[in-house]
């Protein structure tokens, strides 16, 4: 049993979910965020979605403190405390659809073009929630002095859900686009927000297990990229040296067939940005792109011949020629392939062209 002290049960219930809420929120979004190499714009905007959900959290506190009459407003603030309670969540949501679209495609000119896509469900509820003052659209004020809900209000779980679908769709095409995102699954961030919003409709609990749903489910796709993330080479977007360890596991284990290992040595370093561009449009999908040093990549991949590594290395020569002619700066870039030797196991291969890097 919960002491309550002079507050009912429900109450306490909901501000310990709420508080565990905010914990996994701020805890996991903004504090360990600080760790990570994140841009500005990221750092922003998931500081913000962890502000939203708190606001979020204590507007539900006081809905349900007010459920319980542990204190009685009118009835006008009380529906203007659950529309505030609506639209916190409501522009959450919108926010993280938001950032997925900057995962996606890492350009704020592409988001400010389709704004007025995804900001149109959010304003429309955004209206109807301020209506909903004068005119019960989604909730009114009953004769018992309780908010319920009208049979529209469903109008609103469903934008939300689909603001959390879109983002889901999003992050999976970035994994899928940029071929370097193994550590992303779409499950672990849908399922708890559908199983919460299914436990919260089906059942009378007195708390929001939508928004436990939510929290966990973001907690669970943050830890996914912040883990991409710590492999990543921001600016290039293939791998950084610190990814050999963790493909080296999935050699040593059989899940990954090292083959042949390229080398393309860029020369200098301010280059390597343009150069990875050209990369990535020859690079066939079966492969891993590192970057091992500021003007060196490497190529790990499961072919076992040298005719298809020809023909990458030549289809990057005419890129090259093709850059060189259209551009001040050429490039120099030497581009060199090695196969695996007869009997030689995957991890004595990697171990050995590592070493010739180093």
């Amino acid at each position: 049993m919960i002491y309550t002290g002079i507050l009912p049960d429900a109450v306490w219930v909901s501000i310990y979910f709420n508080t565990a809420v905010i914990v996994l929120m701020v805890g996991t979004l903004v504090l360990y965020n600080r760790i990570r190499r994140h841009d500005l714009k990221e750092k922003t905007m998931f500081t913000w979605m962890a502000v939203l959900l708190i606001l979020a959290a204590v507007s539900y506190i006081l809905e349900t403190a007010m459920k319980e009459e542990v204190f009685v407003l009118p009835g006008r603030i009380m529906l203007f405390e659950a529309a505030l309670h609506d639209i916190i969540l409501n522009g959450f949501c919108l926010l993280w659809v938001l950032y997925a679209n900057y995962r996606m495609y890492h350009k704020m000119d592409y988001i400010k073009r389709k704004i007025n896509i995804y900001l149109a469900p959010f304003n429309i509820l955004l209206l109807l929630n301020l209506i909903n003052l004068f005119v019960p659209v989604f909730q009114y004020y009953g004769e018992d002095g309780q908010i319920h809900d009208t049979p529209i209000y469903i109008v609103q779980d469903i934008v939300r859900y689909a603001y959390m679908i879109a983002s889901g769709v999003l992050l999976y095409r970035h994994k899928k686009q940029g071929n370097n995102l193994r550590f992303f699954s779409l499950p672990p961030f849908i399922a708890p927000a559908v199983i919460g919003a299914a436990v919260h409709d089906l059942t009378p609990w007195p708390f929001q297990t939508l928004a436990l749903g939510m929290a966990i489910g973001l907690a669970l796709l943050y830890a996914q990229i912040a883990n991409e993330q710590s492999f990543c080479d921001q600016e290039t977007g293939f791998f950084n040296r610190y990814y050999v360890g963790y493909i080296a596991e999935l050699i040593e284990y059989k899940q990954f067939d090292l083959g042949s290992i390229m080398l393309f040595d860029v020369g200098e370093a301010e280059a390597i940005h343009d150069f990875s561009k050209l990369l990535k449009k020859q690079l066939p999908k079966d492969c891993e792109p590192i970057r091992i040093k500021s003007n060196e990549i490497i190529v790990l991949s499961s072919v076992y011949e040298k005719a298809p590594l020809f023909m990458v290395a030549e289809d990057v020569r005419m890129e090259l020629e093709e850059y060189n002619t259209t551009h001040n700066k050429p490039m120099d870039v030497k581009i060199f392939y090695q196969l695996i030797r007869k009997n030689e196991s995957g991890m004595k291969f990697l171990d050995r062209m590592i070493k010739q890097l180093r």
